[in-house]
C-alpha cells in the first residue's frame, strides 16, 4: 500500500451461514464492509508504517470459526 493512494483487500470465510464477521484494531482510515461470508477492507492510508489488525468469523452459536491477522506496510508515495 502507498500513503495517500486507495488500498483495498478482501477475505472470505468458509462455513455455515449465518456468521458474524468483523475486524479488530483496523486503522482509523480503513472502512470495513461485510457481505455474506466476505469482508472488504478499504481506504486511503494517511501515514507510513506497518499496519496489523485481526479479522474473525463466528457462527450463529458464537463458536469461533476462524481468525486471521492482516499485516502489510504502507510506503511513501514519493520515489
Amino acid at each position: 500500500a502507498k500513503q495517500g493512494q486507495t488500498w483495498e483487500g478482501f477475505a472470505s470465510f468458509n462455513g455455515n451461514m449465518p456468521m458474524t464477521i468483523g475486524a479488530d484494531g483496523a486503522p482509523d482510515w480503513m472502512q470495513i464492509e461485510v457481505e455474506g461470508n466476505t469482508i472488504k477492507m478499504s481506504g486511503t492510508p494517511t501515514t507510513v508504517g506497518a499496519v496489523s489488525f485481526a479479522i474473525a468469523a463466528t457462527n450463529c452459536n458464537g463458536t469461533n470459526i476462524a481468525t486471521h491477522t492482516v499485516s502489510f506496510d504502507v510506503q511513501s508515495a514519493t520515489v
